[in-house]
């Protein structure tokens, strides 16, 4: 991660300690970094504010001043064709631009991304099959999502607990009355989570509530 208060601080000390150039130089150089737009990648403050901030008012005293940096390898110039010339600043041998900055966000490599998305993938499905395993009317596995089996591995103990619910609940009921497990792992198991479940509650209920078979 690229810190870019401290990346700005390093490279404006590097033009402080830059022996090479004298006091003038200096000044306008941190002029034009002051001025460096990082997503254009370069900088064009119009001559007239160039004039203000630096103090320089004579036309030929800036551009012998201008010539000694790019002379000096610290300052590149393009052609505005028309336009305002574009000023390119190197510091330490490299042009402030070469080094994307990202503040505040850590980049992280595409096969590190794609190892740790896999890792996740793996834990998901591990706990799925364990959970699957678990429960007592084993049909329509396919119908399970990666979506919801994320959800699930997130609740963890808790979906575990569900299924040991639903399976006292149903112990007396015949194999062909109970969800199958597709039904209970994508909806079913929501009145089994901790919030919403009642002990006995499904035993309180008209037992022809139960006899509809799950196809």
């Amino acid at each position: 991660m690229v810190d870019y208060g401290n990346y700005r601080w390093l490279q404006y000390n590097t033009i402080i300690d830059n022996t090479e150039l004298d006091l003038k130089e200096k000044g306008l150089l941190l002029v034009m970094f002051r001025y460096v737009n990082y997503e254009k990648g370069y900088a064009d403050p119009s001559r007239t504010l160039i004039k203000k901030l630096t103090g320089i008012s004579d036309n030929r005293t800036l551009d012998r001043i201008f010539n000694s940096l790019i002379g000096k390898g610290v300052l590149i110039r393009e052609s505005g064709k028309g336009g305002r010339s574009k000023y390119f600043i190197k510091v330490g041998g490299e042009i402030t631009t070469n080094t994307k900055v990202v503040p505040s966000e850590e980049v992280i490599p595409v096969e590190e991304k794609k190892q740790k998305i896999e890792k996740n993938n793996n834990a998901h499905n591990e706990f799925f099959e364990e959970c699957w395993s678990l429960y007592p009317r084993k049909v329509g596995k396919g119908k399970i999502s990666a979506t919801e089996k994320k959800a699930l591995y997130k609740l963890n103990d808790e979906f575990k607990r569900c299924i040991e619910r639903y399976i006292k609940e149903s112990k007396n009921t015949e194999e062909r009355y109970i969800q199958h497990g597709s039904t209970f792992f994508n909806s079913g198991y929501v009145d089994f989570l901790d919030k919403n479940y009642k002990e006995n509650k499904y035993n309180n209920q008209n037992t022809s509530v139960r006899k509809v078979a799950d196809f």
